[in-house]
């Protein structure tokens, strides 16, 4: 019997042995590996929703009692669109939805993130998909109780407004140079133009614009006001490595207190966006 013949087999299959086992070991470790990142992932989403839900909830009642809260929820899709100031997306994502009522003002915010889809091929004729975000910030609506049936649209003119739907509107221009400076002005009526845009109601939209890096739209429909804030921003999304300090309480709150600021600083709870007439 020739033992080194078999050693020499022994060593051989030893060899892929360890190597084997080596890998098997490797495997069986980034196996567990993502287990534990999956569910150290989830954990911190489901500490993070519940935090959200109940802070965020506690927040925005102290300020509008009777409010409502959804982390998961948002303004649906065919609501903006029926706004017609943005191009319909190919992907969209809407959360944090906030709805009550402030001076018989009903108000829904939430986070909205709008994409448009381009299909490329390379020198290798591989086809490629890619999303470009064109819309990232919060989405207000403001329901008042006059409908004025008519409509106004302002759009900031940096921004490209190819999917501003300006059928049957005229293009305005109103007294405040700064204000024509920074914005195109379409509406149904330039007399009810100038009943809504008042040199204060454009004073506080020039105030708005200017405490957001990103862009700004504004559009009055009947009884509503939308206004779209595009600075590229996730708001109340705490981060579970910070802690939660009396700082991140005031940035929470002022992320929330903007919405009775806006119908403040806009008078949509006065009379002239009232069903009554002034005495």
């Amino acid at each position: 019997m020739n033992y080194q013949e078999f050693d020499s087999k022994r060593l051989k299959v030893y060899s892929a042995y360890k190597r084997d086992m080596i890998i098997g070991v490797l495997l069986c470790i980034v196996i567990i590996g993502i287990f534990f990142i999956i569910k150290a992932q989830m954990e911190k989403n489901k500490f993070l929703k519940e935090f959200k839900k109940s802070f965020v909830n506690e927040l925005l009642n102290d300020l509008y009692p009777g409010s409502e809260y959804n982390p998961s929820l948002g303004i649906p899709i065919g609501t903006i669109m029926s706004v017609g100031m943005v191009k319909s997306p190919d992907r969209y994502h809407t959360e944090d939805l906030m709805v009550g009522n402030y001076k018989d003002v009903k108000f829904s915010v939430a986070d909205c993130h709008l994409e448009e889809r381009h299909e490329t091929r390379d020198a290798n004729g591989h086809h490629h998909t890619e999303y470009e975000t064109y819309f990232k910030g919060r989405w207000f609506i403001f329901e008042y109780e006059k409908n004025f049936n008519q409509i106004i649209k302002v759009k900031e003119k940096q921004v490209f407004d190819g999917g501003m739907n300006k059928r049957g509107l005229v293009k305005c221009e109103v007294e405040s140079i700064d204000f024509c400076d920074k914005f195109n002005v379409y509406a149904s009526d330039e007399q009810h133009l100038f009943v809504v845009l008042t040199p204060v109601m454009i004073d506080a939209m020039l105030r708005l614009e200017k405490m957001y890096k990103g862009r700004i739209m504004f559009a009055f429909i009947n009884n509503q006001l939308h206004i779209g804030i595009n600075d590229n921003k996730d708001y109340l999304e705490p981060k579970i490595s910070q802690p939660i300090t009396e700082e991140m309480v005031k940035k929470f709150s002022s992320q929330i207190d903007i919405i009775g600021a806006i119908i403040n600083e806009f008078e949509l709870s006065t009379y002239k966006f009232k069903n009554e007439e002034i005495a």
